[in-house]
């Protein structure tokens, strides 16, 4: 276990490959925005090059997509699972129809 995992709360499997990358401890902007984010707040930050923000997005994002991918496979109908699927059916008028038109060339 490392820090993201015990004082961030984010997935072993996250965890794990953050370790991988040598990520021994979290920045302070990931320290502050990670549990934010996975609370389902928002978050605005504006902090120097360097500091952190790329993971302090990407990490609790990735563990969303995750989590609710896997509610959806389990049939699990969370809160996260229940969104996507409302998001899913109001966005469906605006989806884009794309059509092979090669042939006539």
């Amino acid at each position: 276990m490392n820090a993201f995992e015990t004082e961030l709360g984010v997935l072993t499997e996250i965890a794990k490959a953050v370790d991988e990358m040598g990520w021994l401890l979290p920045t302070d902007v990931q320290s502050e925005a990670i549990p934010v984010i996975l609370d389902g707040a928002d978050v605005l930050m504006a902090v120097e090059t360097g500091s952190g923000k790329t993971g302090a997005f990407c990490l609790p994002i990735l563990q969303i997509v995750h989590e609710t991918l896997r509610d959806i496979q389990e049939g699990n109908k969370g809160p996260r699972a229940r969104k996507q699927a409302s998001a899913s059916n109001e966005l469906k008028p605006l989806q884009l129809k794309f059509h092979d038109r090669s042939h006539g060339l």
